[in-house]
């Protein structure tokens, strides 16, 4: 799959680069207005996503997405400007031809239902599936299934201690439970000791870890002055002595031009390694001061006021973490400001990184309007440093469930992809297929280290809405 969108992606590129060549008497690149730049960035992604999942389905899906908001705008809410879905609504999401699918509570009447919400000009350009179960009863049953897991899990029940991950699937209309060993007899088990419903729906679970090689499985050393696998380890002590951690033990540090790090970069939080132990995610400033920096997986550091670097071998010093937030159950992130060696940007291999956020939006009352504008079936790329190292400049998936909880790590609320992730891209960038930002990567399968498939991901509006100082994109 990544070869033949490596292949597409650098024909297409070198096919941009003669047109403009050959146009260059008239208009260059740098006299591009901005929208021409995003256009022309637009019709590269347009034609990326179509050669993956079928003609039509960039603009499909565009269309889907606008008249996703339409529906959740008609949605009521209540004081605390939460959402009240309706009784008779399943749920939604893009189909396998971007086009946008609602399912409606069978045991409802569905004309009635339609016409409840949905403009007739809205509701001829929605497909309609009958479904068994309301999307606010799937909802309510997964949190109360989460709070008698945890309370199990607590007192050591085996078969709470075997679920992998808990969320609702929407086109399935279950609630879907990954289990580690599964079987007739581990499920019998959850059903008589944790729950039993027929909206529960089993699937083979995998375990799950955060994608950085410094974590503790399979691949830890500590070596006499060499370096080993995935990131390099010198004899010296690992304290916050700042001059010993520049110079690495006794490498003198050279003095380098100034650096753009771009979504996707790797990162080190040594001076001298081998393999990136994390990415860049985007780009922001710290409202108060308007310090810069970026965003990127928070668990790839020790500490905060570690130093963070770029470039590989003999790394650029570029930052120090100034913000490191993993303690919350829906947060994983970090804020690397840069200093006069760094300059982050929003380029990509793909075109500019959008500086809007994907679901940080506000109602005429100054109320978040949030999760639910990712929506399973939607394309995401993801640009992460160990995947770009092995040629694969971006992959390119689709969004598979949203709002997961993870018990591996301690995470509730993510999101979930079938993008192939390895260790090493934690923290990197996660766009939609208009580039606009969407997360950062947060883990993958355990996989004897090797990564694979799902890959979950931090929603970037999450980052921006908690971290303090506040934050914001530019």
């Amino acid at each position: 799959m990544y070869k033949r969108i490596l292949s597409f992606t650098m024909v297409f590129l070198v096919t941009m680069g003669t047109l403009f060549v050959v146009t260059a008497s008239t208009q260059s690149i740098e006299e591009m207005t901005e929208f021409e730049q995003m256009q022309a960035e637009m019709e590269t992604m347009e034609a990326f996503v179509d050669s993956e999942f079928g003609e039509g389905f960039f603009q499909n899906q565009q269309y889907a997405l606008e008249i996703a908001d339409q529906m959740i705008n008609m949605f009521p809410r209540n004081r605390s400007g939460d959402i009240m879905y309706p009784e008779f609504y399943g749920g939604a999401y893009i189909g396998d031809d971007g086009r946008f699918v609602v399912l409606i509570v069978e045991s409802m009447d569905d004309t009635a239902a339609r016409s409840e919400v949905f403009s007739s000009t809205l509701s001829n350009n929605i497909n309609y599936r009958n479904v068994e179960f309301s999307y606010s009863d799937l909802t309510g049953t997964k949190d109360i299934i989460f709070e008698i897991q945890a309370e199990r899990n607590n007192l050591n029940c085996v078969y709470a201690r075997n679920v992998t991950s808990l969320r609702v699937g929407i086109r399935a209309n279950r609630i879907i439970v990954g289990l580690e060993i599964y079987n007739d007899e581990k499920k019998a088990g959850y059903m008589e000791n944790i729950f039993n419903s027929p909206m529960i729906l089993f699937e083979q679970g995998v375990r799950i870890v955060e994608m950085v090689p410094t974590s503790d499985y399979s691949f830890r050393y500590l070596e006499h002055e060499y370096c080993k696998y995935y990131v390099c380890y010198c004899e010296f002590d690992y304290s916050n002595n700042e001059e010993q951690e520049e110079t690495g033990g006794h490498i003198e540090v050279t003095p380098f031009n100034d650096t753009t790090i771009n979504p996707g970069d790797m990162l080190f939080y040594r001076f001298f390694n081998q393999r990136p132990t994390g990415t860049m995610g985007f780009r922001v400033r710290r409202v108060n001061d308007h310090a810069t920096g970026f965003v990127t997986s928070g668990h790839i550091w020790n500490f905060e006021g570690q130093r963070a670097y770029t470039g590989g071998w003999f790394a650029r010093h570029i930052g120090t973490v100034t913000n490191k937030s993993v303690n919350s159950s829906l947060m994983d992130a970090s804020v690397v400001i840069t200093n006069d060696r760094g300059t982050p940007s929003n380029n990509t291999p793909m075109g500019t990184l959008r500086t809007d956020v994907t679901g940080l939006r506000y109602d005429e009352f100054g109320r978040r309007v949030g999760f639910r504008d990712f929506w399973e079936g939607q394309t995401v790329v993801m640009f992460g440093a160990t995947s770009a190292s092995l040629g694969f400049p971006s992959s390119i998936g689709r969004i598979t469930y949203v709002g997961v909880n993870v018990p591996d790590i301690g995470r509730i609320q993510m999101v979930r992809t079938d993008i192939h992730v390895r260790p090493g891209d934690s923290g990197g960038t996660i766009a939609t297929a208009t580039l606009q930002t969407a997360g950062i990567v947060l883990a993958g399968p355990y996989n004897h280290g090797q990564g694979g498939r799902p890959m979950y991901f931090v929603p970037a509006f999450r980052i921006i809405d908690t971290m303090h100082p506040r934050l914001e994109r530019f």
